[in-house]
């Protein structure tokens, strides 16, 4: 649900009601005394919500990635010694509810403000299902204790709607941000430079959808209120450039997207270095663009080099590790290098495997990924689609794009197992048929690819 680095955490402090970006976790709560527990500032200092915005996959080459984010005006950065640690920052922010709720009591504002910063850290550790169960709890306690017009409740809707996105809940994630969208608009105007956080993230959960149109017009916006342009130099654009490279993409306008990728990509270099966390999202999306025009020595030449940047910036233990390794195995096998591709998608699935007690959205998808290179070889693999359905079932939508193909996956599995197209297996590959077909034109591809299949003799 991405990629998604903590350096993916930015914040957000309220003057007068106006939200503005600011660095992310750059001091302990309560001051300096309070050195070692990470998280919102005191009443008194300004109220403080972390925020983590949204890099969806495009179709199953990509990846959600969770990214800092920053304002127009004042661009989040990277402050020294905090890349790295998305794996602690969960036990920071636990002892922050702790500290609060102490001193403070259990409804108090800046206990709910760290519980939703809670809830991010679990969704962009891949905790996603208990990170967004913490996001609703700080959500709904913050509109009771503050009404549903005070400030915070818009930017606390659109990280309820991050954690639904993460889970492929879609129509839930719509909801959450565009009731931060309409309240944001209401209390700052409709140019404000604060809706670039909401804007961005409906631009990628359409992306996310393949509405390529909805996607392309919710970056154009993003870009109009900050006053920027596609050859900005504002290094706030550097994901809304990214943006509106996969929506071409997504379009299929590969010259466009490779301009935007470009600029992108030359954007974040001189803004924060060729080896930051910040442009790994857009590596991510040249890998997919390459991808998509055949150059796989380019698109793994980006792949590593996205490998290379998350092993140097984040523990070697971080689920994150395995969007670069997906990718890599994508390439590897787009290019019949067979086991290449087994090994490094081994590599993915070996990091979530040391958390078991974790089931996550990306874990499922390596098991997807896993079953269609074993289906390929020829091999069983009817226990990696096994496995990606019973994970995938109780989290996502139930016509979520990547629960359909898990069970045709399944379903192509079980009757290469068995010799024969089963009746088992045909009603797995109709329900995803069904599926496939209420998403539209734009899962084309897929229709015709399940029609294919269920059309084979018995």
């Amino acid at each position: 649900m991405v990629d998604r680095a903590l350096s993916e955490y930015a914040s957000a402090d309220v003057d007068d009601g106006r939200l503005a970006g600011s660095h992310p976790v750059e001091r302990p709560i309560g001051g300096d005394d309070e050195a070692g527990i990470r998280g919102i500032r005191p009443l008194d200092d300004g109220d403080r919500i972390y925020r983590i915005g949204v890099c969806p996959h495009l179709h199953l080459a990509g990846e959600r990635g969770r990214r800092m984010l920053g304002s127009a005006s004042r661009p989040a950065e990277l402050p020294p010694g905090e890349l790295g640690e998305v794996q602690r920052a969960p036990e920071f922010f636990a002892a922050s509810i702790d500290a609060r709720r102490a001193v403070l009591g259990e409804d108090h504002p800046q206990v709910v403000y760290a519980l939703s910063n809670l809830g991010l850290a679990l969704v962009n550790s891949d905790n996603v299902v208990e990170g967004t169960r913490r996001l609703r709890t700080a959500f709904l306690a913050a509109e009771s204790t503050l009404g549903p017009k005070h400030p915070h409740i818009a930017l606390l809707a659109v990280n309820l709607g991050y954690g639904h996105e993460a889970l492929r809940q879609y129509r839930d994630a719509a909801t959450y941000f565009e009731r931060g969208l309409a309240l944001q608009t209401e209390l700052l105007g409709p140019d404000s430079p604060d809706l670039l956080y909401v804007l961005r993230a409906m631009g990628f959960l359409a992306l996310e959808q393949r509405r390529c149109d909805e996607g392309t017009e919710s970056f154009t916006r993003a870009l109009r209120v900050i006053g920027a342009t596609p050859e900005t130099d504002n290094p706030a654009a550097l994901l809304v450039l990214a943006g509106l490279g996969s929506a071409a993409l997504c379009r299929g306008d590969v010259d466009v997207a490779r301009t935007h990728l470009e600029r992108a990509l030359a954007l974040g270099e001189r803004a924060h270095g060729p080896e930051d966390l910040n442009i790994i999202d857009v590596l991510d999306y040249l890998v997919d663009m390459y991808l998509r025009t055949g150059d796989l020595d380019q698109a793994l030449l980006q792949a590593q080099r996205g490998l290379a940047i998350r092993r140097a910036k984040l523990p070697a233990n971080s689920t994150r590790l395995g969007e670069s390794y997906r990718r890599i195995a994508e390439v590897h096998r787009r290019a019949h290098r067979f086991n290449e591709a087994a090994t490094a998608l081994q590599l993915a699935q070996a990091l979530h495997d040391a958390r078991p007690v974790i089931e996550s959205v990306e874990s499922a998808r390596i098991r997807l990924l896993l079953g269609d290179l074993t289906l390929e070889r020829g091999a069983a693999a009817r226990g990696h689609y096994e496995r990606a359905v019973a994970i995938y079932a109780p989290i996502v939508d139930p016509d979520a794009f990547e629960l359909s193909m898990a069970r045709y996956g399944l379903a192509r599995a079980m009757s290469a197992q068995a010799g024969s197209v089963t009746p088992e297996a045909r009603a797995l590959a109709e329900q995803s048929l069904t599926i496939l077909q209420g998403m539209g034109t734009a899962f084309a591809p897929e229709q015709r690819a399940v029609r294919a299949w269920l059309a084979r003799p018995k």
